[in-house]
C-alpha cells in the first residue's frame, strides 16, 4: 500500500480528561411553539453549568437532531472552548439512546447528567459529589430537592444504616419549581406523579457521618458514577410496562435495584422551563454570564395552547 510521508498528528499518548464529565442532552427541532426560545435556554444552561462549577469537568453535549441554528450555535460554543465533546445525531434517538451513548462514551468516572433547561448556581457540583461518595449505595444525587418520593425510598435508606428523620424543606422550592415547570400548584404536581408511586409528602433527611442528603431526587439533573449508570440503565422499553416516561422508569429502576436516589441539602440547580424570564436574566448577571442571546421571553399563544394540551394528556394518562 503506497503512502507519502508519515502522519505527524499520530500520537501514542492518551488525551487528558477530567474526572467528571458533565453530559447534557439538547433537543430543539423547531423555532416555534414550545421550542421558540429553546436556543436561549440551552445557551444559558450550558454557560451556567461551566461558569458555576466548583470542580474541574469536561462538558459533553449530545444533540438529538436539533434544527441547524442550534447545531451551529453548539459548534460555536465548542470553538469558544465551552464544550469539549460535541455529538450530533441526525435522528432523534430519544433519551434512551442518548443515555446509553453517554454512559458508554463519557470518559469521566463521574457523570453529571442534565436536561438542557437547567440553571446551575455557583458551587453546584462539589456538594453533589460529596454525597455521591459519602453515603453507601448511592444511585444518583440531584442538586435540587423536590418534595414527593416513593415510600420505599425511605425504607431503603434506613436499611442501609442511615439515620433518617423527618425535616421541613423550604416550601418555596416546591412553589418555585411548579411555577417554572407550569404546574398550577404543588397538588397538581403530586397528582401528576401518582402513577410512579411517589406519594410520600413529608421531607426526609438521611445522614451518615457528617454527610446529609434529602431522600429523593429529580430526573432532570443528577450526578452518577459511570459504572453504576451503565449498570442501572434499563435496556427495555418502559411502554412495555405501561409507563410513558423513560426518566420516571429509569429512576424507579434505581430504587428497585437497591440504590438510593438523593438530593443535596442546598438548592444548587433550578429548572428553567422553556422561557428566559427576567428572573433568570438577573441570575445570569449575578453569575457574571454575559451573552447577547439571552433576553427575556414570554409565553405566546402557541405555548399556552401546548400547556393546555399537555395537562389534558397527563390527565388522560393518569386516569
Amino acid at each position: 500500500m503506497a503512502r507519502i510521508g508519515r502522519n505527524s498528528r499520530k500520537v501514542n499518548t492518551q488525551p487528558q480528561h477530567a474526572r467528571i464529565t458533565a453530559a447534557v442532552v439538547t433537543y430543539a427541532p423547531e423555532d416555534s411553539g414550545y421550542f421558540k426560545d429553546r436556543l436561549k435556554v440551552i445557551d444559558l444552561s450550558l454557560r451556567s453549568l461551566v461558569k458555576n462549577a466548583d470542580l474541574p469537568l469536561d462538558l459533553m453535549v449530545f444533540d438529538n437532531a436539533s434544527r441547524s441554528e442550534v447545531a451551529e450555535h453548539l459548534l460555536a460554543l465548542q470553538e469558544e472552548g465551552l464544550i469539549r465533546y460535541l455529538v450530533r445525531s441526525s435522528v432523534n434517538v430519544g433519551l434512551v439512546g442518548a443515555y446509553r451513548f453517554i454512559a458508554n462514551a463519557a470518559p469521566g468516572e463521574i457523570i453529571a447528567y442534565a436536561n438542557d433547561d437547567v440553571f446551575y448556581f455557583p458551587g453546584w457540583l462539589g456538594p453533589q459529589v460529596r454525597v455521591l461518595e459519602g453515603l453507601p449505595d448511592v444511585g444518583l444525587v440531584s442538586g435540587f430537592y423536590l418534595r414527593g418520593t416513593h415510600p420505599h425510598s425511605i425504607e431503603l435508606a434506613r436499611s442501609k444504616g442511615l439515620d433518617v428523620r423527618v425535616v421541613a424543606a423550604p416550601d418555596a422550592w416546591m412553589e418555585e419549581f411548579c411555577r417554572d415547570a407550569d404546574y398550577a400548584n404543588p397538588e397538581a404536581y403530586f397528582k401528576a406523579q401518582e402513577w410512579q408511586g411517589w406519594t410520600e409528602r413529608e421531607d426526609y433527611l438521611a445522614s451518615h457521618g457528617n454527610v446529609d442528603a434529602y431522600v429523593g431526587g429529580v430526573c432532570w439533573q443528577a450526578v452518577f458514577r459511570r459504572d453504576r449508570l451503565e449498570q442501572l440503565l434499563p435496556t427495555d422499553n418502559p411502554k412495555d410496562h405501561g409507563i410513558h416516561s423513560y426518566d420516571g422508569y429509569f429512576h424507579g429502576e434505581v430504587t428497585r435495584r437497591g440504590f438510593l436516589r438523593l438530593s443535596t441539602k442546598e438548592r444548587l440547580t433550578r429548572h428553567i422551563g422553556n422561557v428566559i424570564t427576567p428572573e433568570f436574566v438577573a441570575l445570569a448577571k449575578e453569575s457574571g454570564i454575559r451573552t447577547s442571546i439571552i433576553r427575556p421571553g414570554k409565553p405566546g399563544r402557541q405555548w399556552r395552547t401546548f400547556r393546555r394540551l399537555r395537562r389534558k394528556i397527563i390527565s388522560i394518562l393518569n386516569s
